[in-house]
């Protein structure tokens, strides 16, 4: 009775750490509720990312977030997301965080389940203790944010995880691995590379139970189970894919598709292997580094040293445990999950290399999910090879420790997303554009007093786009035909009409045309027709 009491007791610590992990989300979502869910006004990414899931919704457009690099991701799948909630409440701009924080904590919960089935009892405990640390490593204005490189974070943390529980033997998480990986693949192409290499992995494994079958290693009912897996997992293929298919065979400028394949035909990798290293180096160790104090050690002229040790260090502790797991056990989940993180590093590389353009780091910061899983495999990896952990006290004491780390880097992160300057551009819940508000304000004004009814907004200098974008978000929920200038249609694929007319965006210090109409000043930007 003792025993089973205990093991009750380290269930509910478990969960307790998971209940303490969601409270940063829960937060989000209480206030935003209460606040009303504002209607934000944004300018840049976050105006394009309301513009493409109003159009989502009206089936005009059916692809992926804008790239840079002038096509769109492969997928609408975000969009599809964001419009129950969107729509809901009014065409809201905050609405979005309370999108994001469901997809973060559905993500979370899934790998959480998934960890507490396929694992062994202290692994989701471990996961929950790490994802803290690693949400307060990110800081919130990473893991709130709406912005597509971002919001793929925590769904390639449940595709990997769960391609992991294939691989060791659990197919009925295969649909979720789909799932989550079209989403993230859709979402930002840069994944890719990773979520192919899990997909094969898993693929390599179910292969072999397959031929197992044929030499009686598998009974009927698992051939089954198995078979029944892959078929929902195929039908949630074709339900998520279909649109970017039927997209790319019925646009008559051609598809999506055919544009992402001839940029990545026509345009060859610019990095190379060292700078690639550099990068790959940096992002993977920003879990380790935000706790030891990179300023510091920036300012010593170490700092780069330090990270590529701890990546080196981790990879082979990584190759170490997986070593000592398959000499003990070689179906065991953790090991299994080890090798995925290494296959994960390698693909993580590989992707840096192939990238055209300027490196930003931002493009890659979901590789920083690589850091958690590999602390929190090498950790179950030390409780599963020393039999000093094998004891039911150890197990407790280990469990309540790790909850208690967890609810302090909770309460951390929680009180964070209030802890910035009154009107900071990194303040999710509170922050307009005042930019935004104030000239869309003037131009439905002046709108409303012209018979015309097509506008084009044209920003003169290249980095006045984000204020044409939130102009054009604005105006458009308003009910005005807006768009953007010529050149910025790639962001929206929207086209202009033959008979729009035209507003410009200059900085007020510029000379204007001679005889052109000023139309009204704000702060530092000046418009006129």
């Amino acid at each position: 009775m003792k025993n089973h009491l205990s093991l009750r007791s380290a269930g509910r610590n478990g969960w307790l750490a998971f209940a303490a992990l969601l409270l940063p989300f829960i937060a989000v979502i209480i206030f935003c509720i209460a606040s009303g869910v504002p209607d934000l006004a944004r300018a840049g990414d976050g105006a394009l990312l309301e513009i493409s899931t109003r159009s989502t919704a009206a089936g005009r457009v059916l692809t992926g977030p804008y790239s840079r690099y002038e096509f769109h991701h492969p997928g609408p799948a975000y969009f599809f997301v964001r419009i129950p909630l969107y729509y809901l409440f009014g065409r809201s701009g905050s609405a979005s965080y309370l999108t994001v924080s469901l997809i973060c904590m559905f993500c979370l919960g899934g790998v959480f389940l998934q960890l507490k089935k396929c694992g062994h009892r202290l692994m989701p405990v471990f996961f929950c203790l790490f994802a803290a640390i690693f949400l307060w490593s990110l800081k919130q204005a990473i893991w709130l944010s709406d912005w597509n490189p971002f919001v793929i974070i925590f769904p390639l943390l449940l595709t990997f995880v769960s391609f992991t529980a294939v691989a060791a033997g659990f197919h009925r998480y295969l649909p979720i691995a789909v799932a989550a990986g079209s989403f993230s693949v859709q979402t930002h192409i840069g994944s890719l590379p990773s979520v192919a290499a899990a997909a094969i992995f898993a693929a390599v494994f179910l292969v072999i139970r397959f031929l197992k079958r044929s030499e009686g290693g598998v009974p009927p009912s698992a051939d089954s189970s198995i078979a029944k897996s892959i078929l929902i997992a195929s039908i949630t293929a074709v339900i998520f894919w279909a649109p970017v298919l039927l997209y790319e065979v019925t646009s008559s400028s051609g598809g999506n598709l055919s544009e992402i394949l001839r940029f990545f035909r026509e345009v060859s990798p610019e990095l190379s292997l060292e700078k690639s290293f550099s990068i790959w180096v940096d992002i993977l160790s920003r879990i380790e580094v935000s706790i030891i104090g990179g300023e510091s050690l920036r300012r010593m002229g170490i700092l780069f040293h330090i990270k590529s040790i701890i990546v080196v260090v981790r990879v082979i502790l990584l190759f170490t445990c997986c070593c000592f797991l398959y000499r003990k056990n070689r179906t065991s989940f953790t090991l299994i999950a080890g090798e995925m993180l290494l296959l994960l590093h390698l693909t993580a590389f590989i992707s840096i290399t192939q990238l055209r353009g300027e490196p930003l780091a931002y493009l890659f910061m979901w590789f920083t999910i690589l850091g958690l899983l590999s602390w929190m495999v090498v950790l179950s990896s030390i409780v599963e090879l020393f039999a000093i952990f094998k004891s039911e006290k150890m197990w407790r004491w280990i469990i309540q420790v790790c909850s208690l780390i967890v609810i302090v880097f909770s309460i951390l992160n929680t009180s964070s997303i209030w802890n910035k300057p009154a009107n900071s551009p990194f303040d999710p819940l509170s922050y307009h554009d005042g930019q935004v508000m104030a000239l869309s304000d003037s131009l439905s004004c002046y709108f409303s007093s012209q018979d015309e009814c097509n506008w084009v907004i044209v920003p003169v200098q290249h980095d006045l786009w984000p204020i044409m974008t939130g102009l054009v978000n604005s105006l458009d929920k308003e009910g005005w035909n807006v768009n953007v200038a010529s050149y910025f249609t790639f962001m929206t694929r929207i086209q202009q009409g033959v008979n729009d007319i035209q507003v410009y965006l200059v900085p007020d210090s510029c000379r204007i045309p001679h005889g052109s109409e000023i139309l009204f000043r704000y702060e530092n930007i000046l418009i006129y027709r």
